[in-house]
């Protein structure tokens, strides 16, 4: 039996699936219990495993190893949730149970680098084109987040890609229909490099994507603003060495011009209680973080939509947790 074929009130035996994440607690009565996350592609089930031996277990149910467990479904909270009685070690491989992009990263990858060679600007221009070309396997293989959207090898080139396709339909339209003074090279230069520093902060060597030790110590926010902020200032020194900087383009337009590009990575989770150090301060910021909870939010219901995880409400999917205390159904007739 497959992991996406156990449905609530279903018994299941001799499912294989990849431990996503593992953690253990003491039960009102005393008894240690493991809530357990377990993945198979698309499909994810939170599980239960009751008078948890921690000394029989702890060394089978790891994140990133592949388990075989058996038990029974029901439905808690909206959500279908697993209770395994039956345990043991599994001898597949963790990267069968990954979860991929439906499309070619590479593919992608070269459709981004075809609006970075658009860019008329060239300070952004440098920046994005070095950096991807720098770290294209590892642009091309990172999730853009552990769960809720894109969560899986080439998630982070895929919503980058759509990002932009959305950003240069909108920058059209505005500039268009209101004469808005938008900043394309700008905000397309936040789009690419928005969420660059998640190549740094997740493990992408195995699919569960573990935070890396700079990951849970600097985020990507304060990794992707470091990167740009040194390569911009890098540029602009190697102009002023080989004479190229004319009278037109002093220190203090390329600072404020370098800024700009910083505070788009740095703003881009709109508030401060979403973690970003600073809230959006100009247009093409505002128009980024708008444009990625769009994508995001879009991928996260696509997501539910595609599950064929049956909710608590007939014709409805089980419940989104996003936002923290949200709690949103879908219908999936919707599809």
């Amino acid at each position: 039996m497959d992991l996406a074929d156990i449905r609530a009130g279903m018994l299941f035996s001799d499912v294989h699936a990849l431990v996503v994440q593992k953690t253990t607690g003491v039960s009102k009565t005393g008894s240690p219990y493991a809530d357990i996350t377990l993945r198979a592609g698309s499909s994810t089930v939170k599980c239960k495993k009751w008078t948890y031996n921690a000394e029989k277990y702890d060394h089978i149910a790891v994140a990133g190893k592949v388990v075989k467990v058996g038990g029974k479904a029901s439905m808690y909270q909206g959500e279908l949730q697993g209770t395994i009685d039956l345990l043991e070690p599994s001898d597949k491989d963790p990267n069968d149970f990954a979860k991929r992009s439906r499309f070619n990263s590479v593919q992608l990858f070269e459709k981004i680098l075809e609006v970075i060679e658009g860019f008329t600007d060239p300070l952004p221009k440098y920046v994005a084109k070095t950096l991807l070309t720098k770290y294209k396997e590892e642009f091309c293989k990172s999730p853009a987040a552990r769960n809720i959207h894109h969560s899986w090898f080439g998630g982070l080139v895929e919503h980058t890609f759509s990002m932009l396709a959305l950003g240069s339909r909108i920058t059209r339209f505005y500039t268009d229909q209101y004469g808005a003074l938008i900043n394309r090279d700008r905000l397309l230069f936040g789009i690419i490099l928005h969420d660059f520093g998640k190549i740094f902060e997740y493990d992408s060597s195995t699919p569960v994507f573990k935070h890396t030790p700079e990951g849970v110590l600097v985020n990507h926010i304060v990794t992707g603003t470091i990167l740009v902020h040194n390569l911009a200032t890098e540029w602009y020194n190697q102009k002023i060495e080989s004479g190229e900087v004319m009278d037109e383009y002093p220190r203090a337009r390329f600072e404020r011009d370098r800024d700009i590009l910083v505070h788009m990575i740095a703003s881009h989770h709109g508030k401060l209680e979403w973690g970003s150090p600073v809230v959006p301060s100009c247009l093409e910021a505002v128009l980024l973080h708008s444009i990625d909870k769009i994508d995001a939010d879009f991928m996260h219901v696509l997501d539910l939509l595609e599950s064929g995880k049956d909710g608590e409400i007939e014709g409805f999917t089980e419940r989104s947790r996003t936002d923290k205390a949200q709690y949103l159904t879908f219908q999936k007739a919707n599809i």
